[in-house]
């Protein structure tokens, strides 16, 4: 092929490739300056640092909209509420793999600190993180290795919390009622309907009779749902054994 039909290859090519045509067209003349070739490799591994940004960007815009609200179901020595990070977890892990997510955490310890970095990696390549040091919670009668993982689990709920821009609520009754207005995410919504269909359960009747004022699954409150998801499932069970039942009885 003659110079002038790579070159006109290479600019049919779209963008995110043509870097690499040129590189390549480069790589194949042996009288390029090899400190030339250095900075074309430099300049396509901005450009590909430039794209997995874009990804990453576009997909946590995406994927904030279906993070859900975490409920406090934790409560510490003092009776305050968190949201414990198994919780959090079970919410957030489904979306964040949806969206070619991940979520890491990395703790460091020196002189009775530790430092706990969360990173969140994209699979286009880009990654975010934040950190959050804290002194070892030796409160009450924790021994050196509990305070250390006290303050690691501490360190990584707060870290997800703040690289998520997660929202946590509390109960009602310490949270003015403000509980009352969140409503599952869209995740959480599939996730009953299909209950709804593997239950055999009527859509209208089951909202009917088990969530007052609510005429559509995405308006079930937040606080409802694992108690709904439980009578689902229960249902569901109950079914099973019935029919195990029957089929012992032919």
């Amino acid at each position: 092929m003659s110079k002038n039909n790579k070159i006109a290859e290479i600019q049919a090519q779209p963008q995110t490739n043509t870097m690499l045509a040129i590189i390549e067209v480069a790589a194949s003349n042996k009288d390029v300056d090899p400190d030339k070739m250095q900075k074309l490799l430099d300049m396509q591994l901005v450009i590909m640092d430039r794209q997995a940004a874009i990804e990453y960007n576009s997909a946590f815009a995406e994927m904030q909209t279906q993070l859900p609200t975490i409920l406090a179901k934790g409560e510490g020595h003092n009776k305050s509420k968190f949201a414990k990070k198994e919780d959090m977890n079970r919410a957030v892990n489904p979306i964040l793999a949806k969206y070619g997510f991940s979520l890491s955490f990395s703790n460091t310890q020196k002189d009775g600190f530790i430092t706990t970095k969360a990173t969140l990696r994209h699979r286009g390549g880009h990654c975010e993180y934040t950190e959050m040091t804290l002194k070892d919670d030796s409160s009450g009668s924790k021994n050196v290795v509990q305070a250390t993982g006290s303050s690691q689990s501490y360190g990584e709920r707060y870290t997800m919390k703040s690289i998520l821009n997660l929202t946590i609520i509390k109960d009602p009754s310490d949270d003015d009622g403000a509980a009352h207005t969140v409503t599952i995410s869209d995740m959480e919504a599939g996730n009953i309907e299909e209950l709804l269909i593997n239950s055999g359960s009527n859509k209208d009747s089951f909202l009917r009779v088990y969530i007052s004022g609510v005429d559509n699954v995405k308006q079930i409150p937040l606080l409802d749902y694992n108690r709904i998801v439980a009578l689902l499932e229960a249902k569901i069970t109950q079914n099973a054994k019935k029919k195990e039942a029957q089929n012992a009885d032919s």
